[in-house]
C-alpha cells in the first residue's frame, strides 16, 4: 500500500508541477495581467490538482515516453515454504467449494511469518505513513479550528445598515473587515466601523462586497484543504498564495471603480494599521480589505491607472483556449511504460512445449500407413530419433492403433532404445508382463546387463526405475534406494533434466511408487497409464509389505507425500467392492497425513494437503455457492463463447455467476469475520472482479480484488487457498494495473502460506519489469 501512496503522490507532484509551469508560460506569452483572469486560471489549477487522481482516470491516456520517475523498490521479505514436494493442486477452474476454521496463531517453526515481517521494512513503511498523516493531520486540525471560530463569529454577527449601502454584518470578534461564509457569503465589520469617513466605508464595502461575488472564502478553504492534502509539495502552497494575493488584486481593481485611487490606497494603510494594533487579531479563515497581497505592491497597483489592462476579447479566448489544451495535455499524458518483458528462459520452454504438443498429436494422429513408412525409415536407419520418437508416441498413446500391431510395436522400439540407447531424450516404452511377458522378460535381461556395470550413472538407474515402476515395483524400488545411495541430492538427475522439469527427484519417484503400490494401479510413467485401482493389486503382497514400511517409517516427509497422492479424488465406479477400497485407501491416506504432522508439527506439505483433502467436509453454503459461480464464469469464457462462439449465452451465464457471486456476500455479511466463509468470499470477489473487467469497469474491478483479501486468516486460505485469483490478475495486468496488481499479490501473501512464495515471485518480477510466469503464459496462449 505504500508503494501505491507513493506513486500517487509522485504522479501528483510532477503533473501539478508542469501544470503550473506551463499555465504560468501561457498567462505570460499572453501578457494576462487581469487578476481576475489570472485568478481564474490558478483556480482551475487548484481544482486539477485536488481532483487530479480521479480526472487522470476519466481522461483517456495519450502515453509519453518517459523515463520512469521513481522505481518502486522491493524490500527483502521472509516467506514460508511447503517442503520439498508438492501436493495435489488445484488448477483455477476446479476448486472444490470448501469452508475453513479460525486458524491458531502460528508457531515460529510454521513458517507463516507475514511477508511483511522485519524490522527494516516495518519502520520505513510506519514512519512515512505516519509522517504524511501527522502533517495532514495537524493542517486540518488547524482548518477546523478557523472553521469553528468563523462560524462563532458568524452566529454573533448582527445585521446592520450602512448608508447607501444596505445591510450587512456586524460583530466585535473581528478587527478588520471581513468576509465569511463559503455557499452564502457575508460582509462583516467591526464595530468601529460608524467612526469610519463615509468614502472610507465605501472602500472598504466595495472590496467586501467583491469578495462575496467572486465566492473568495470557498476558494481560500478548497485551497488550504489542498495544502493539507499535499502539504509536502511546494506548488500547493505556492498556489495558495498566489490565489490569495490574486483575489485582494481583483477585488481592489473592483473597489477603484468605485473610490478614487489615492483615497483607496489610504484606506488600505489606515486598514493595515488597526491590524498592527489589534496585534493581527483577525479571521484566518475569511477574506478581508486586510488581504494577503502584499500591502506595498497592492498600493502601487491601486495608485497606477494602469494596474491590470483588459486584454482584447481574441487575447482572452487564445489564453483561455490554452490553459483548457495545457490542462487536458496534463490529464491525459500517460508515462509510456514499456510492456512486461519475458522471461527467456520461461519463452523457450513455452515455444518448446507448443512445439512437442503438435509433434506429439501429430504422432498420436498417424494413421497405420503413415507409421509403416516410418517403420521403412528406421529399417534403413536405426538411428532416425525422429521417426522413433513419432512411433514411440503412436504405439503408446494412439487410440487407432490395432492390438496386434501396438504389442510388438512397442516391444521393438523398447528393446532398441533399452540395448542402444538407454539414456536418449526417447524414453523406452515400459513394458507389461501382462500383457507382453516375453518382450518384458528380455528388456529386464538388457537393463540388467546395464546396471551391473561399473560406470553405471544415476540416471541410468533413474531410467531403469522409471521403466519398471508400473509393473515391477519391488524392482523398481530397489533401484530407486540404489539411485538415493548413489546421488542422495538428486544432482546427478538435475543436471540431465530439461527446464521446468520436476518430480524427478528420488524422494518424490519413491512417494509415487508407494502410492501407486497403495492404490493397485500403475504409475504415471506406465506405456498402458491404467491408473485404476485393482482390488487383486490394493490387497498384494507388496501393498501390504509398503503398508507396514509406512506404518514403521519416521519419515514425516514420505508419509505426508504419500497421503497426499492416495488422498486425491478418484471417481467412482458402479462396483460397490472397488469403491470400497478407494475409500480405505483414502482412510490410508489421511492417517499418514495426520501421522506426518504427529511427527513434524510444522511440516506445511502435510498441513496443506490435510485442509484441502477435508475441504468438502467443512463446506458451508457460501462455498458451494462460490463453487457454482466460478464453474459457471469458466464455462461462460471457455465453452460458451470461446468454443461454441455464443456470445449472447455467455453473457447471461456470467450474468448468473455474478448474481450468485453477490449472493455469497450477502450470505457471508450475517457471518461477518466468520473465517468459515473467508475463502467463499474471496471466490465471490474474484468472480465479480472479473465479470467487471469484461463489462470495462476496471476500477470496480480492482475494488473487488482489494475486498478479497480483507477477509479473516482461516485454513483454507493459509494452506488450500482458492486459485480464482489469477483470471482478474492477468487481465488486469493486460490492461497496465500494475502497482495495484503487486499491492493485491502482496495482501494475499501475508495470508497465505502455500502460494506465498509464488505470489511474492510474481510481484518482484513486476516490480522488476518481467511477465510473471502465469501471465507469460496466457500472452503465449493468446499468441498461438
Amino acid at each position: 500500500m505504500i508503494d501505491l501512496l507513493v506513486s500517487v503522490a509522485a504522479d501528483v507532484a510532477v503533473r501539478i508541477t508542469l501544470l503550473a509551469a506551463a499555465i504560468a508560460l501561457v498567462l505570460a506569452l499572453f501578457r494576462i495581467r487581469s487578476s481576475t483572469a489570472r485568478h481564474a486560471a490558478w483556480t482551475a489549477v487548484l481544482t486539477v490538482m485536488l481532483l487530479l487522481p480521479a480526472l487522470s482516470r476519466a481522461v483517456p491516456s495519450v502515453p509519453v515516453p518517459l523515463h520512469r520517475l521513481a522505481a518502486i523498490a522491493m524490500p527483502a521479505r521472509p516467506t514460508g515454504r511447503l517442503g520439498s514436494s508438492t501436493v495435489a493442486s488445484r488448477t483455477e477452474s476446479t476448486r472444490p467449494a470448501a469452508a475453513a476454521v479460525a486458524l491458531e496463531p502460528a508457531s515460529p517453526t510454521s513458517g507463516s511469518t507475514s511477508p511483511d515481517a522485519g524490522p527494516t521494512s516495518f519502520s520505513w513503511q510506519t514512519l512515512a505513513i505516519a509522517a504524511y498523516a501527522a502533517g495532514v493531520g495537524f493542517l486540518l486540525l488547524r482548518l477546523l479550528v478557523g472553521l469553528i471560530h468563523v462560524s462563532r463569529i458568524r452566529r454573533n454577527s448582527r445585521p446592520v445598515v450602512v448608508p447607501g449601502t444596505g445591510e450587512v454584518f456586524e460583530s466585535p470578534s473581528v478587527a478588520t473587515p471581513v468576509t465569511i461564509g463559503l455557499l452564502n457569503p457575508r460582509m462583516v465589520l467591526p464595530p468601529a466601523w460608524r467612526e469610519w469617513p463615509a468614502d472610507m466605508v465605501a472602500a472598504v464595502v466595495a472590496h467586501e462586497r467583491a469578495h462575496a461575488m467572486r465566492r473568495d472564502p470557498l476558494i481560500a478553504l478548497l485551497a488550504r484543504v489542498n495544502c493539507a492534502l499535499y502539504w509536502f509539495h511546494p506548488v500547493a502552497w505556492w498556489l495558495e498564495r498566489q490565489l490569495a494575493v490574486t483575489a485582494e488584486h481583483a477585488c481592489d481593481d473592483a473597489a477603484v471603480k468605485e473610490v478614487p485611487r489615492r483615497r483607496y490606497a489610504e484606506t488600505l494603510l489606515e486598514i493595515a494599521a488597526i491590524a498592527r494594533r489589534h496585534q493581527g487579531r483577525l479571521v484566518w479563515q475569511g477574506v478581508g480589505v486586510d488581504g494577503d497581497g502584499r500591502l506595498g505592491r497592492r498600493i502601487d497597483r491601486v495608485l497606477s491607472a494602469k494596474a491590470s489592462p483588459k486584454p482584447s476579447r481574441t487575447r482572452r479566448a487564445l489564453a483561455a483556449t490554452s490553459c483548457v489544451l495545457v490542462i487536458a495535455a496534463v490529464l491525459a499524458c500517460r508515462q509510456a511504460v514499456e510492456p512486461l518483458r519475458e522471461d527467456p528462459e520461461l519463452a523457450k520452454r513455452l515455444v518448446n512445449q507448443d512445439e512437442q504438443r503438435k509433434r506429439f498429436e501429430s504422432a498420436r494422429d498417424m494413421t497405420q500407413e503413415q507409421a509403416d513408412a516410418l517403420e521403412q525409415r528406421i529399417a534403413l536407419n536405426p538411428e532416425d530419433f525422429d521417426a522413433r520418437g513419432q512411433l514411440v508416441t503412436y504405439y503408446r498413446t494412439s487410440s487407432n492403433v490395432a492390438w496386434d500391431r501396438k504389442v510388438p510395436g512397442l516391444r521393438r522400439h523398447a528393446l532398441w532404445l533399452v540395448e542402444h540407447h538407454p539414456e536418449h531424450e526417447i524414453q523406452a516404452p515400459a513394458l507389461s508382463p501382462q500383457f507382453d511377458p516375453e518382450g518384458f522378460a528380455a528388456a529386464k535381461k538388457l537393463w540388467e546387463a546395464h546396471l551391473i556395470r561399473p560406470d553405471v550413472s544415476p540416471f541410468l538407474v533413474y531410467r531403469a526405475a522409471s521403466f519398471f515402476s508400473p509393473h515391477d515395483k519391488p524392482f523398481a524400488e530397489q533401484l530407486i534406494l540404489r539411485g538415493v545411495a548413489m546421488d542422495p541430492d538428486s544432482a546427478a538427475l538435475k543436471a540431465r533434466m530439461p527446464p521446468g522439469v520436476a518430480g524427478y527427484e528420488w524422494p518424490i519417484q519413491l512417494s509415487s511408487l508407494y502410492a501407486a503400490a497403495l492404490r493397485g494401479s500403475e504409475s504415471a510413467w506406465g506405456t498402458y497409464n491404467d491408473l485404476r485401482t485393482h482390488l487383486d493389486k490394493v490387497n498384494s503382497p507388496y501393498a501390504k509389505e509398503i503398508r507396514g514400511k509406512l506404518q514403521a517409517t519416521t519419515d514425516a516427509q514420505l508419509l505426508a507425500r504419500v497421503g497426499g497422492i492416495v488422498t486425491r479424488p478418484e471417481p467412482s465406479t458402479k462396483e460397490p467392492a472397488l469403491n470400497q477400497a478407494l475409500d480405505e485407501v483414502r482412510a490410508l491416506g489421511i492417517r499418514y497425513l495426520e501421522r506426518a504432522l504427529e511427527l513434524d508439527p510444522g511440516l506445511e506439505i502435510a498441513k496443506a494437503t490435510l485442509t484441502l483433502v477435508t475441504l468438502p467436509e467443512r463446506a458451508t453454503d457460501g462455498d458451494r455457492l462460490a463453487a457454482l459461480a466460478l464453474r459457471e464464469l469458466h464455462v461462460a469464457e471457455d465453452v460458451t463463447e470461446f468454443v461454441k462462439k455464443d456470445v449472447a449465452a455467455g453473457k447471461q451465464q456470467r450474468d448468473e455467476a455474478k448474481a450468485r457471486a453477490e449472493e455469497v456476500l450477502k450470505i457471508a455479511a450475517v457471518h461477518a469475520q466468520d473465517p468459515a466463509y473467508a475463502a467463499a468470499v474471496m471466490t465471490a470477489h474474484h468472480v465479480l472482479a472479473t465479470v467487471a473487467l469484461r463489462d470495462g469497469n476496471r476500477e470496480r474491478a480492482v475494488h473487488h480484488m482489494r475486498e478479497s483479501v480483507t477477509v479473516p486468516a482461516s485454513d483454507e486460505i493459509q494452506y488450500a487457498p482458492p486459485f480464482s485469483w489469477l483470471r482478474p490478475v492477468n487481465r488486469l495486468l493486460e490492461e497496465g494495473e500494475r502497482e495495484r496488481v503487486v499491492e493485491f499479490l502482496e495482501a494475499f501473501a501475508r495470508l497465505t502460506i502455500r502460494e506465498r512464495d509464488r505470489l511474492l515471485e510474481d510481484a518482484r518480477a513486476i516490480r522488476e519489469g518481467r511477465m510473471p510466469s502465469s501471465y507469460q503464459n496466457m500472452v503465449a496462449r493468446k499468441g498461438r
